[in-house]
Formats: structure tokens, sequence, C-alpha cells
């Protein structure tokens, strides 16, 4: 092999190096929104790389908006959230942060180098009466208050969220909810959480699959 041949390989292998170091300093940002209001009740992702250049859409219905007519005919009707099931809801999102401490350390891993530029949260609700949709209006702060506390503990949040609780004291009016944030993530780091995550996922396999076959052999003993 001559020098000349020796000098192409070595400058393409060096710019094999550059072209990976740039993949993987380069910057991922995913911008994720959901809706849930009279017109709509869909989520939207957006993933974007190098200004751009290599991007992803993708909108999910989660379910009818309310005044939507289904294809047996039937208008969907979107039932009123009572005081009680949103004192219930803030109590299912307590008892679900409680149990997320057992997964809080492997979480916080894999999501701690995702920071997140924009955070945008609102909700607006009435009740038809001025004394439930205040009691409602305060229930909803606490679960806004709660939903974000959470995100910062797993997230770098390096923006003030923006969050508001707009009451409707003299009429009745569903639910809507609106919830945005983007995320930017350096590629290392996305592979590196994904390889934790995969190894995460084993683990909680090969665990539950141990306590599988030991439950077996206490019953095979009995």
């Amino acid at each position: 092999m001559g020098v000349f041949n020796v000098v192409i390989l070595f400058g393409c292998l060096l710019a094999l190096l550059a072209l990976f170091a740039v993949f993987l300093l380069s910057q991922v940002t995913v911008s994720v929104i959901y809706d849930k209001n009279f017109q709509k009740n869909e989520a939207e992702v957006k993933i974007r790389m190098w200004r751009g250049l290599l991007h992803y859409e993708k909108k999910v219905k989660i379910g009818a908006p309310v005044g939507e007519v289904k294809k047996d005919g039937a208008e969907s009707i979107q039932e009123e959230l009572s005081i009680d099931e949103m004192d219930g809801s803030l109590r299912v999102i307590a008892k679900s942060l409680t149990e997320l401490k057992g997964y809080g350390s492997a979480t916080k891993e894999i999501t701690s180098d995702i920071q997140l530029t924009s955070l945008e949260i609102s909700l607006s609700y009435g009740a038809g009466d001025a004394p439930k949709t205040a009691m409602a209006t305060g229930l909803l702060w606490g679960i806004v208050s709660a939903a974000i506390a959470v995100i910062s503990h797993f997230f770098q949040l390096i923006v003030i969220p923006k969050t508001e609780v707009v009451p409707y004291f003299m009429i009745k009016k569903p639910l809507e909810l609106h919830f945005g944030c983007i995320g930017k993530v350096r590629m290392a780091n996305a592979i590196k959480a994904i390889w934790k995550l995969a190894r995460f996922m084993q683990r909680k396999k090969q665990l539950h699959n141990t306590g599988e076959h030991s439950h077996k052999d206490k019953n095979q003993m009995a």
C-alpha cells in the first residue's frame, strides 16, 4: 500500500470520526403539546435535529372532543367533573408520587440530562356555582403544583413555568387542559439515556422472572 493510499485512508477515518463527533454533540429538540377542549383531544409530538433538517411529527388522538359526532350518529357529551372527582384525582396523584419514589433514582438518572426550555400548563373549569368553582380551582392549582414539582425533580427545568387556572364562576364549563413543553438533549446523552433505560427494563424483567420462579418453587414444595 502506497503512502498516498495511506493518507487517503487516514483522511477518511478522520472525516468519519469528525462526523460521528458532530452527530453525538448535535442537539435534539422534542416538543410535546396536549390539548383537551371542545374542538380536540389530542397530543402532538415533534422531534427536530440540525435546525429542522431532520424532523419527525406525530399526532395522536386521545379521544373524542365535546360535541363531536361519533360514527354511530350519537353526539359525545363530556360529563361534568365533580369536586369529589377532582379531590379523588388529587389523591391518586399524591399516591402515584409516593409510589414513584421507588423508581425515582433510576428515572432521574435517565431524564436528568434533558433540559426543558418551555413549560406551559393551562386549565379552565366552571361548575356553574361560585363556591364549587372556587373549591375546584384550589384543587386544580394543587394538581398543577404537584405536576411541576415532579417535572422539576426529574428534568432540568431552566425556565419559569407558565401556569394558569381560569375559573368560570357564572357558567358551567367542562374541564379544558393545555399542556406544552419543549425539551433539548444532546444526542450523546439521548443514547446514554436509552442505554440506561434498556438496562433498567432488563433488570426489572430479571427480577420479575426470579420472583415468578421462587413463587413456583414454594408452591411445588407445598
